[in-house]
């Protein structure tokens, strides 16, 4: 019940954002026809010569100019109001959202009795902040990519534009270099966007399957890294839930980076078991290892541990299990085992 008004609400808040932000693109063409004929208003006004009545004609077009102008200031506040109303909608969506997963979360833990898997009482109060700085950890480091390289280079391209316009006309020859360095610049854009699009989810699942995906991703990895990277499977492969695949393959992505930042191992291995029920998954590496349980005492307040947590709230919203073995010297090993 609290679910599908969730889900009805969510809806509907998403309709009239989306309505909303139609208006405003709609605004905008208008606000930006306005501006063209002003434009061309305004021109008209310095080339006039009229013998007959300049005085009048003038007055007439200063007179058309202020009623665009004022229908212009009309669709901005229009326009700001609509955006503020959308921020609110936004927030109002992202609200709803954090309540859904809440909801979903606790089917999960009458999920995870069902298979006899029981968290302490110091997990169950900090999962649902785990869960959240996870989230915000996540759109944190998209905003960043994005920042960083897709909206330096479109405002990067839009300079560029802005300044072959101005001089197409006067030096042809520099205008043709600028747009071979904006063709450079385009490329660079959709390169990253690709890098963004994969690290959301590799196009690869789609195509050719976990398998493949996972050896390309640590032949990735060994390249830029140096290190060593085995893979293997046991078992006969089979087809598995896509959300499945992609928490596998993020738990492989997180384990193998944090061992490449912190273990200074030379040699990590990672195997997937195929089993009748179970999917299974062992990552190893021969680095400095860590005291688990320091660790897991001083994460709650330090903060440490973060990829760690991370991997295991992926694991448990799929009703699996996950184990961690380090010591100091001996290398880290993580367990995963994940219901099918």
């Amino acid at each position: 019940m609290i679910k599908e008004y969730l889900v009805r609400e969510m809806s509907d808040t998403l309709d009239r954002k989306l309505n909303m932000e139609s208006r405003i693109r709609e605004n905008s063409a208008s606000i930006n026809n306005l501006d063209k004929h002003i434009s061309i208003i305004r021109k008209d006004i310095n080339e006039s010569d009229s013998v007959l009545c300049p005085g009048a004609a003038e007055t007439m077009d200063q007179k058309k100019i202020k009623e665009l102008t004022e229908e212009r200031k009309k669709l901005l506040l229009d326009n700001e109001s609509l955006k503020s109303l959308c921020s609110d909608l936004e927030t109002r969506l992202a609200e709803l959202q954090q309540i859904y997963d809440y909801s979903n979360k606790a089917e999960q833990y009458s999920n995870m009795e069902k298979y006899g898997i029981n968290f302490s009482e110091d997990e169950t109060e900090t999962s649902h902040l785990q869960m959240l700085e996870i989230q915000e950890e996540e759109r944190g480091r998209i905003a960043r990519d994005l920042h960083d390289s897709v909206v330096q280079n479109l405002t990067n391209i839009v300079h560029k534009v802005e300044f072959v316009s101005k001089v197409m006309d006067k030096d042809e020859i520099k205008a043709k270099l600028e747009l071979k360095t904006i063709e450079k610049n385009v490329r660079d854009v959709i390169s990253d966007m690709r890098d963004v699009i994969y690290n959301l989810r590799p196009m690869s699942f789609d195509d050719i399957g976990i398998q493949t995906t996972i050896e390309r991703e640590l032949s990735r990895l060994q390249n830029i890294s140096g290190i060593k990277f085995n893979y293997k499977t046991t078992g006969k492969p089979y087809k598995v839930d896509s959300v499945i695949e992609i928490t596998l393959f993020r738990i492989i992505q997180e384990a193998c980076n944090n061992s490449i930042r912190h273990s200074g191992a030379t040699e990590i291995s990672v195997v997937i078991h195929f089993k009748k029920k179970m999917i299974s998954l062992e990552i190893h590496d021969n680095g400095c290892g860590f005291d688990f349980k320091k660790v897991s005492a001083t994460k709650k307040h330090e903060k440490t541990g973060f990829g760690i947590s991370m991997m295991k709230e992926r694991v448990f919203l799929l009703s699996g299990t996950i184990k961690c073995e380090s010591k100091p010297g001996e290398g880290t090993a993580i367990f995963v085992d994940v219901p099918i």
